[in-house]
């Protein structure tokens, strides 16, 4: 798991468009100016990946407190990843202007902080828990078993779910949202 999500969050980096998260936080033409921050491409990605996994965790262990510390994803990894990030693009421009020395620091904090995230954010436990889960409760791991019965039990929670889902995507206008909300 813990090289699934590193791998992500480098595919992630990679790819660098002109607003962060691909244009998703990008405000309507006739909203308002106001003076909430605005994300760069780090913050932006990091709030993301804090956001998914805390919820994955919640929805896992089936809590609506933090399974983890607020460290995970924290903003802690962002001069480590900005530093990086220069580097590539010092590379990119100029291949022969950067020294090993440089590379060298720019890749050790990445790892660092790569390794560190993976402590405060227990992607060691979350996936030692996820494989005893499965291997204790096989038939509903792999087979689905007894799902239509969990489905209807639980029928009036998922669709209250779906429809706060439903709202967010289709009813509510987040035109004019800031970048955290």
């Amino acid at each position: 798991m813990f090289k699934v999500i590193a791998g992500g969050l480098v595919a992630v980096e990679a790819c660098h468009h002109s607003d962060p998260l691909m244009g998703l936080l990008k405000q309507g033409p006739n909203c308002p100016k106001n003076d909430a921050k605005k994300l760069n491409h780090i913050e932006a990605h990091r709030e993301l990946a804090k956001n998914v996994y805390g919820g994955f965790l919640k929805g896992f262990y089936q809590s609506n407190t933090n399974i983890v510390s607020d460290e995970c994803f924290g903003a802690w990894a962002e001069p480590s990843i900005t530093t990086a990030w220069g580097v590539k693009k010092a590379i990119h421009e100029d291949f022969w202007s950067v020294d090993l020395k440089t590379v060298k620091g720019a890749i050790d904090g990445v790892v660092d902080t790569v390794f560190h995230n993976a402590d405060v954010c227990d992607f060691e436990r979350v996936g030692d828990d996820m494989k005893h889960w499965c291997l204790d409760e096989p038939e509903k791991c792999m087979f689905k078993a007894g799902i239509e019965y969990r489905l209807f039990d639980n029928a009036v929670e998922l669709f209250s779910s779906f429809f706060d889902l439903f709202k967010l995507f289709m009813i509510v206008d987040d035109s004019c949202y800031s970048d955290m909300e």
